[in-house]
């Protein structure tokens, strides 16, 4: 959206009504991007399976320097790699645990947008405590997210709580 506002477009349900152009363009650029991965995928699946062969000695050093250079490059600060050490060693562990990393990362992500959307909602509530639970479904959406754990439903936590037969 904020894409958007900056070139001019105003969004919402008129867009289609003001601009019908742009709509027309998105979805053009959105079936050109599908081919074009389409594409690239067909053309590149034997170069990367050759990657597939490298051995694992080899590959996992590359892989690390390269997500060092990521952390460092985002914001120019060696914070960030101490944290991407952090996190890599916590999903290390985690893993050998049997928790499924991948979800953790997608709850952990989630979670973010969420405690980045009560700030407009507060504003446009005058700044009230309980704006967030305003709409009749999100009450109950809440009460029943804090009743579980964050990882309640996952195997492996249930695996951590009960005892070995």
């Amino acid at each position: 959206m904020a894409a958007m506002i900056i070139h001019g477009v105003q969004p919402g349900p008129m867009l289609m009504v003001n601009q019908p152009q742009f709509a027309y363009d998105v979805v053009a650029i959105t079936l050109i991007a599908t081919i074009c991965i389409l594409i690239f995928g067909l053309v590149m699946v034997r170069p990367l399976m050759w990657v597939m062969r490298v051995p694992r000695a080899i590959i996992m050093p590359v892989v690390f320097v390269l997500c060092t250079l990521g952390a460092y490059a985002i914001s120019s600060r060696v914070f960030d790699i101490w944290v991407m050490l952090v996190v890599g060693v916590v999903c290390f562990f985690l893993r050998r645990r049997g928790f499924p990393v991948a979800a953790v990362r997608a709850r952990h992500r989630a979670g973010r947008y969420r405690r980045q959307e009560p700030a407009p909602r507060a504003r446009s509530f005058g700044r009230r405590p309980d704006a967030v639970f305003q709409p009749p479904i999100a009450g109950s959406l809440a009460a029943v997210r804090a009743s579980h754990g964050p990882l309640a439903g996952q195997p492996a936590v249930r695996r951590l709580f009960t005892r070995a037969a």
